[in-house]
């Protein structure tokens, strides 16, 4: 009877994987002419939802040489490419929320978004209005402990900021930092 349960548990096995194989078309995406996935560019309306929907804490930096911090702990599964329309395309995985979310109230010569995390991490920055997203190097598509980014002359306003995870293995702990020079 054991014998005859596991047959069955393999022929249906066997069923499913013929299955999905005829429904993906048995593609392994590597062949010739395989289609590629268009991203599109995010739309300003959908980065204001994200901010209108966001619950957190708002920090401020008013004056040069203020720092906010904040402890995170990531569990994001959206992959920022994904989220950014690919315009940049933004490693990591990340919450479609913001992270964090904080007001620039005074004009600096430059603005540091870092983390400290217990796994490997990206960055992701909305500058206000959504005019521009910025990311950890997209070229090397670095992904490391200690992401950072330095906004040269950032405009005052809102800003969003998105911490990935390098991989979907487990939470990543840790502290983001923002301050102002």
């Amino acid at each position: 009877m054991a014998r005859t349960a596991r047959a069955f548990a393999v022929v249906l096995l066997l069923i499913a994987v013929a299955l999905l194989a005829a429904a993906c078309g048995g593609s392994t995406g590597t062949e010739t002419g395989a289609a590629t996935p268009t991203l599109e560019p995010v739309p300003v309306d959908v980065l204001a939802r994200q901010l209108a929907a966001y619950a957190g804490p708002i920090g401020v930096l008013q004056a040069p040489g203020e720092t906010l911090e904040r402890p995170l702990n990531l569990v994001g599964i959206t992959q920022a490419v994904n989220l950014t329309g690919g315009d940049p395309p933004c490693p990591g995985f990340v919450d479609t929320m913001p992270d964090y979310v904080f007001d620039l109230k005074t004009d600096l010569a430059a603005l540091n978004i870092s983390f400290v995390g217990t796994g490997l991490s990206t960055l992701m920055v909305v500058t206000p209005a959504g005019q521009d997203i910025v990311c950890t190097d997209v070229a090397d598509q670095e992904i490391t402990l200690t992401p950072s980014l330095e906004l040269p002359q950032p405009a005052q306003g809102r800003y969003m900021v998105y911490v990935g995870r390098g991989n979907l293995s487990g939470a990543n702990a840790g502290k983001l930092t923002v301050s102002g020079q």
